[in-house]
């Protein structure tokens, strides 16, 4: 794993140059990260070309109305990549195979968004309220 298993942060400049952020680098930055365990990277080995490209377009769009935006030390963290069709195998009681292990919310494929996968915290914590009993 790139991050070994920690969220990567990189320097826009450094996309923009070609370059993966080295820690060190980052320690000497004007921006420090607001996320502690984030590891500094290169998400462009992490993500598609084509997501990637449609990323910096973005940043250069919206520096266009918020100048600035897009300055070199503007660090951005590798975004989450979701897969809707990979689906947890569990019951209606969201009890998987594997003992004590329930999937929840958009994480377990079931659900795609806050409302659903709030509901079944719902359930899951009436659940576990009336086994404590």
């Amino acid at each position: 794993m790139l991050g070994a298993g920690h969220i990567l942060v990189q320097r826009y400049g450094d996309i923009l140059d070609g370059k993966r952020t080295w820690q060190r680098e980052l320690s000497f930055s004007n921006v420090v990260p607001t996320l502690p365990d984030a590891v500094a990277g290169d998400i462009t080995a992490a993500m598609p070309y084509r997501a990637m490209t449609n990323i910096i377009n973005f940043i250069q769009a919206v520096d266009q109305v918020v100048p600035g935006f897009a300055a070199a030390e503007t660090l951005l963290y590798s975004p989450e990549l979701k897969f809707y069709s990979n689906r947890v195998k569990m019951d209606d009681t969201f009890t998987t195979n594997i003992a004590g292990f329930y999937s929840l919310g958009d994480s377990s494929g079931w659900t795609r968004g806050l409302m659903m996968a709030s509901i079944m915290g719902v359930l899951m914590g009436r659940r576990l309220a009336t086994e404590e009993k």
